[in-house]
């Protein structure tokens, strides 16, 4: 009698110890994929943000802003232009995330040299959504 009560209670208490080791299992899980989903987000943002730097780049080179899937590091940055508008949007792309960007280009066209930041604001969660910066043209 004695035997089958020891038995019983060893089953019990690997059962105990196999449930907690699955709901480990899943919570390390979970926060990989949070710490991965995070980090895909960064590289998205700074994709975008070496968009618009390579954009400015080339506007104060009298270059041409427009670029298709250009790759740095694990991600990607696509920038396009809005003529009528005047602006410069630049896409950070990174996995299955992506972030858009703009920058205010002068209407007066031609080549831009200076940044004015003045009226920039940051917004989003953590503050990393960037607007209000405006290029000024070469005097």
């Amino acid at each position: 009698m004695q035997k089958g009560i020891s038995i019983i209670g060893a089953v019990f208490t690997l059962l105990v110890l196999a449930v907690f080791g699955a709901s480990i299992v899943a919570l390390v899980a979970a926060d990989s994929e949070s710490r991965f989903r995070e980090t895909e987000h960064e590289q998205s943002f700074y994709g975008m943000q070496a968009g618009l730097e390579w954009a400015v780049h080339e506007i104060t080179n009298g270059g041409y802003p427009v670029q298709t899937q250009k790759s740095i590091g694990l991600g990607k940055f696509t920038n396009t232009v809005d003529y009528a508008n005047h602006l410069v949007y630049s896409t950070g792309i990174s996995g299955a995330v992506s972030q858009t960007h703009q920058i205010t280009v002068n209407p007066m066209g031609g080549d831009c040299l200076t940044i004015n930041s003045s009226s920039a604001t940051l917004s989003g969660p953590g503050l990393t959504d960037i607007g209000g910066i405006t290029l000024k043209k070469r005097a």
